[in-house]
């Protein structure tokens, strides 16, 4: 995976998703009975509409889209919705997406017979003058749609990746993809692919019809034993990602048994994939020794439909107070200082904490470690459950800055020799995200 040994945990979910502000409510005007789904997808810069965002709709519990649209000139979009449990995935060109490349998409709830408002703020994608779409359908040998696949478009030469899922007519859009010769494949449970389509993207370019073509297939079965550190024994997901986009291979999600603590996922397509227990917000992370040690789990799937074993050990998370983010939404905490005190409850066993802050490009600004496992601040034994940012004069930046977004994320040691010992837990990695937007000092 490269990078700092804590920055292997800290960006296996980027700090990327900070760019993003979401907003969920019930429109206080509305009197509709059906349930539906609507709201729009608005410039965060100056809250106009953004027009032709390709805004598709995943069930939460297994990761395939449900249905797809564009929004209108004024960014509106509206869907008729069974009830359920949702999250979003919208992009548009010259915007950053929702969740960000690499982020992950926190879940909402429709009821029966109402309308849930949704209005998601994208912002400019400062890098995206030069950058071309591409579009096209998924489909079967016999031309039927493939409904909820996951499209990765991978440079040839650098290995960038660009990607999207089509919707239920079939249809993908990829926006703000950089020039270069891009590679087209398509993954989905219980599909394969023969031929990986070849495009090139030129400078503003628009490339159309780009057909992919999957074909049914039975595929191999991963399944697997869940270890609970230090915790009780519980129910988590179990989650394939790309390990390029970090995106969710559609259909390939599911739980441990409660009773054996083991899993199964069958007709996984071949690849190399990322293996992710606790990939939701669930107050619990993968063993971040672990990974520290070996990094993110990673399993290769042949291409002939046979058995592989990954296990899994997960731990409680350190739960941290603030500042942060309702654990239900990705909308950063307003603080109006740019040296803010971080808060969090003790954990047990833990002998020092180690603490990360990283701007909205996911870059750290304070704290970490390096390569070798040198903590990158002063010391912060067991006694203390709260610090002020800089509190040592290390970091890059000596106070944040008013308009930025960041998050913070709390690791446990159990040795306070110098230097990380073995990391015990950490905080969940899609909270103690904040926005500073004033300086009360």
């Amino acid at each position: 995976m490269g990078g700092l040994m804590l920055r292997k945990i800290a960006l296996s979910i980027p700090v990327a998703i900070l760019f993003v502000s979401v907003l969920c409510e019930k429109d206080p005007s509305s009197h509709e009975s059906t349930t539906a789904l609507a709201g729009y997808v608005l410039d965060a810069s100056d809250s106009t509409g953004i027009y032709h965002a390709n805004v598709v709709v995943y069930d939460a519990n297994t990761n395939a889209p449900v249905t797809r649209t564009s929004s209108k000139p004024n960014g509106y979009y509206s869907f008729n919705m069974e009830p359920g449990a949702f999250y979003l995935k919208i992009s548009a060109q010259k915007h950053l997406p929702s969740p960000p490349k690499n982020g992950t998409p926190l879940s909402f709830q429709i009821l029966a017979g109402d309308t849930t408002w949704k209005t998601v703020y994208l912002d400019a994608d400062q890098t995206s003058d030069s950058c071309g779409t591409i579009s096209g359908t998924v489909k079967q040998p016999d031309s039927n749609t493939v409904v909820g696949a996951l499209v990765v478009a991978t440079d040839t030469v650098t290995g960038i990746s660009f990607s999207t899922t089509s919707g239920p007519d079939g249809y993908y859009v990829i926006f703000n993809v950089q020039p270069g010769l891009y590679s087209m494949q398509g993954f989905l449970a219980g599909y394969k692919q023969a031929e990986k389509p070849v495009v090139y993207v030129n400078k503003n370019s628009i490339v159309n019809d780009c057909k992919i073509v999957l074909y049914s297939a039975t595929n191999a079965t991963l399944s697997g034993q869940i270890t609970f550190l230090a915790s009780q024994n519980s129910v988590v997901d179990i989650t394939l990602i790309h390990p390029l986009t970090r995106d969710a291979i559609p259909g390939l999600s599911t739980y441990n048994n409660a009773t054996t603590n083991t899993y199964q996922l069958t007709s996984v397509p071949p690849g190399r994939y990322i293996a992710w227990a606790s990939f939701r917000n669930d107050g619990y992370v993968m063993d971040p020794d672990r990974i520290q040690k070996f990094g993110l789990p990673l399993v290769t799937i042949p291409d002939s439909a046979v058995s592989v074993t990954c296990d899994f050990d997960v731990t409680d998370v350190i739960p941290i107070v603030s500042p942060t983010n309702p654990a239900d939404t990705i909308l950063p905490r307003l603080i109006t200082t740019r040296a803010p005190a971080f808060v969090w409850k003790p954990y047990p066993s833990a002998k020092e904490y180690i603490i990360e802050v990283s701007n909205s490009k996911g870059e750290i600004v304070w704290g970490g470690a390096d390569s070798t496992g040198t903590i990158l601040h002063f010391q912060i034994p067991k006694e203390n459950t709260s610090i002020v940012y800089n509190f040592d004069n290390t970091a890059s930046d000596s106070l944040l800055h008013i308009g930025e977004t960041y998050r913070w994320k709390i690791y446990a040691d159990n040795n306070d020799d110098l230097n990380i010992q073995v990391l015990i837990s950490s905080s969940e990695d899609l909270l103690g995200i904040f926005k500073v937007v004033a300086d009360s000092l």
